[in-house]
């Protein structure tokens, strides 16, 4: 599946790898595994990103957790 862009297409898979590569370094760590593990050709983006975003939650709570404790 391609997503519309302005003056073109471009395929999930390079929508995918461009936003990956493209993040923050403080999520190289979930950017590997991620690209170890799912198969680009067939996940589209909106999965991705709620990926990163239960990532982001994830560390978020396990931050306030140790400042707390």
């Amino acid at each position: 599946m391609a997503t519309p862009l302005l003056g073109g297409t471009i395929s999930q898979e390079k929508l995918v790898k461009k936003f990956l590569t493209s993040l923050l370094s403080r999520f190289i760590h979930i950017v590997v595994a991620l690209l170890r593990v799912l198969d680009l050709k067939t996940i589209n983006f909106e999965d991705v990103v709620g990926r990163l975003k239960a990532y982001e939650e994830r560390t978020k709570e396990t931050d306030k957790a140790s400042d707390s404790g």
